[in-house]
């Protein structure tokens, strides 16, 4: 239904129940299902803005999100982390749904590719990226809307790979573990990444 694959799970209408887009990541990296998420199925705020399903000019409650939640401690910083937010967003009507799949057995021809792994498994996908390249890699941090929008905007605007600290969110309802990290990969970027990651291997930097 519009536009997914066939035998893509839609919370609300397969399941009868909104999630948060970092729970959708996890039905498709642990349970192998591929997960379609648009804004009638999506139960996070912050992420129905960043994803351009709800207005940031007209809606007030995202900044007392921010402070109920005790990320900022009144308004004038809950605003900073709105315009925050706002630099990885998708702009209203850009884009109307989203659509994850492991990477085994994936239904879509992705966009990019989310790779979960320990610090150790980071350092060496890092090496890969920059072994053609040179230079550093650059990211943000702020430890909220990380899997979702430091992670999956961040890259698809950037078309670079990131570093992502996974947030909050993700580690309260998506069982994201206190040992992982994520690194985000623009799908014109893999084929490089591999390549590097074989020759740095075979230089004998390895993991």
């Amino acid at each position: 239904a519009g536009g997914f694959p066939d035998r893509t799970r839609r919370p609300q209408l397969d399941l009868g129940i909104k999630v948060t887009m970092c729970q959708a990541m996890t039905m498709a990296r642990k349970y192998g299902w591929t997960v379609g998420i648009t804004a009638e199925d999506l139960s996070c705020v912050p992420a129905l803005f960043a994803y351009g399903w709800r207005e940031f000019e007209t809606e007030a409650p995202l900044e007392d999100f921010f402070i109920a939640m005790g990320y900022a401690r009144d308004r004038e910083v809950a605003r900073k982390h709105l315009v925050a937010i706002q630099e990885f967003s998708f702009k209203a009507g850009e884009y109307a749904g989203v659509v994850f799949s492991p990477l085994e057995w994936t239904k879509i021809e992705p966009d990019m590719v989310m790779v979960f792994c320990n610090p150790a498994q980071l350092m060496r996908l890092v090496h890969a990226a920059t072994y053609q390249t040179g230079g550093n890699l650059s990211s943000v941090f702020a430890g909220r809307l990380g899997s979702c929008s430091e992670g999956v905007i961040q890259t698809l605007r950037s078309g670079e790979p990131k570093v992502v600290l996974p947030g909050n969110g993700d580690r309260v309802w998506a069982m994201v573990e206190d040992d992982e990290m994520l690194f985000t990969i623009p799908s014109q970027r893999l084929a490089g990444i591999v390549a590097g990651l074989e020759a740095s291997h075979r230089a004998g930097i390895r993991y």
